[in-house]
């Protein structure tokens, strides 16, 4: 993992999301694909989706004239990426204070802390392992 793959800005995120979305995507697919609020010109999509192929989140395939990206990290993998560094750099490697953080921001309902404790129940069975 390198920090300059996971630290994307919106529009880069936007277009993470209509690939992940649609699998593979040429450029004007991804820019029909954008929500009316994030209507980006092709040029600038293309830009982006270089970006993303540089950074290692995205890869292209070439048929002819006419490139297909498709992203090579899941929503999943990147967010464990993203929050690695956030514990890292904000939390000082705290596990506690990051959870603390965000359960002090918005009461989880019942059935997310029914399955935090599944959770955290699954963490301690898997150390006495």
């Amino acid at each position: 993992m390198t920090r300059n793959r996971v630290v994307l800005g919106e529009l880069e995120v936007a277009v993470l999301d209509v690939l992940w979305q649609l699998g593979d995507a040429t450029v004007a697919d991804v820019v029909d694909a954008l929500p009316d609020d994030r209507a980006r010109h092709y040029n600038t999509v293309a830009t982006v989706l270089a970006r993303l192929e540089k950074r290692g989140v995205v890869a292209k395939d070439r048929d002819g004239r006419v490139l297909t990206y498709r992203p090579v990290v899941t929503r999943d993998e990147l967010g464990r990426e993203y929050l690695a560094l956030l514990r890292r750099d904000l939390f000082g490697g705290s596990v506690r204070r990051m959870v603390s953080a965000l359960l002090g921001h918005g009461k989880p309902t019942a059935d997310e802390l029914t399955e935090l404790r599944r959770m955290i129940t699954e963490l301690e069975d898997d150390d006495a392992d």
